[in-house]
């Protein structure tokens, strides 16, 4: 695994990182199309067609599905699909290599959805960045505690940066049970849980769900308005009283911003609607024992805003280390930097690009 992580980091140094601009051209290569088709009815396709301005079609290999209507699409079968002139279909299965393949085989113009959102916020990087990158890359692979940490880290890098050289898909690499349930946390009854970035409260009713509603206290940040006020609405059925809810996002600093979007997409911008960031350090007063954070590539500031907790109680930590590519290996070398009593782990928790954390245990707590 590190010999091909090797070779993906070379990569991109040799080609300047072109894999970079793939993205664009399969969105123009797909999108042109005068007829678009997505190939999976599930729920794939429903959890994420709304990140799809057009489609005219969708197909399934189950006959039980054709004629029917998903989503407002009406299911056609492979056979119509192969029929079918200027099509271009978007593959919306997480295993997908015999759909692609059978796609291929029939000369059909297709895409895996995740390569048209390959590259989440990442920024270009050319290949003098990688190669000044390479040392800390291998040296967080080499600090990984277990054999899947190592694969996890490898292989997501070498499909975001030099595909040919991973020997998985995303989907293959898909685990379920993130920040609470991966077999890697234990919770215990007394937990205090900081969950930044909280959308609408749906990984707090995990987590109350997961302890069976024994914890101390919960401080939650979430940075729009309208994910906020959802969020207070879906944790009226709990001890609200032991919970802290802000109306905040979290960086390294108290300052105000801009910021736009909706739902999980919700972005620093030069205009929008004004929020509010602050430090975890200043907002929190006790003892810490989790750190959730999910905060739509502002992990490393906040983490920063954070240290001093961090470095105080040792929390458990599960932190997105996705958004950004860099975030893979530089935010558990910022976590040791904080002490380097910390095991670190990595998963992967969907069929894009999408949702690699990284968790990081104490040795010992404070």
């Amino acid at each position: 695994m590190r010999e091909q992580l090797i070779k993906a980091i070379d990569y991109a140094i040799d080609t300047d990182n072109k894999i970079y601009f793939n993205e664009k051209k399969n969105r123009e290569r797909i999108l042109g199309a005068r007829t678009i088709c997505v190939f999976g009815t599930g729920a794939f396709y429903i959890g994420y067609k709304h990140f799809l301005d057009r489609v005219d079609y969708v197909c399934d290999s189950n006959p039980e599905k054709w004629g029917k209507v998903f989503c407002g699409c009406m299911c056609i079968s492979p056979q119509e699909l192969f029929m079918m002139k200027d099509v271009a279909v978007i593959i919306m299965v997480s295993q997908y290599r015999e759909i692609k393949k059978m796609l291929d085989d029939n000369n059909i113009n297709n895409c895996y959805f995740g390569d048209l959102y390959s590259n989440v916020y990442t920024e270009y990087h050319n290949g003098e960045w990688f190669a000044k990158q390479k040392k800390d890359i291998l040296k967080v692979y080499d600090l990984l505690k277990d054999k899947e940490s190592r694969r996890i880290y490898s292989e997501v890098i070498c499909l975001r940066t030099a595909p040919q050289y991973a020997m998985n898909i995303f989907g293959e690499l898909e685990t379920y049970g993130e920040y609470f349930n991966t077999g890697i946390i234990n919770l215990t009854e007394h937990e205090v849980l900081v969950d930044a970035g909280a959308y609408n409260g749906d990984s707090i009713i995990d987590f109350i769900k997961t302890v069976n509603d024994r914890y101390d206290k919960i401080y939650a940040f979430e940075l729009e308005k309208n994910n906020y006020l959802e969020m207070k609405k879906n944790l009226k059925p709990y001890d609200v009283g032991k919970m802290v809810l802000y109306n905040y996002g979290t960086s390294d600093k108290n300052r105000l911003i801009k910021c736009s979007g909706n739902g999980v997409d919700v972005r620093v911008t030069d205009s929008g609607e004004i929020a509010e960031l602050v430090q975890i350090d200043k907002m929190i007063n006790e003892k810490v024992t989790y750190i959730k954070m999910d905060v739509e590539g502002a992990e490393q500031k906040s983490l920063d805003g954070a240290s001093k907790i961090i470095s105080s109680y040792y929390p458990k930590m599960c932190i997105s280390a996705y958004h950004m590519l860099e975030d893979l290996w530089q935010i558990p070398l910022k976590i040791l930097k904080f002490s380097d009593d910390y095991r670190i782990y990595m998963r992967h928790h969907s069929p894009l690009a999408w949702d690699t954390d990284c968790y990081a245990l104490p040795d010992k707590e404070k």
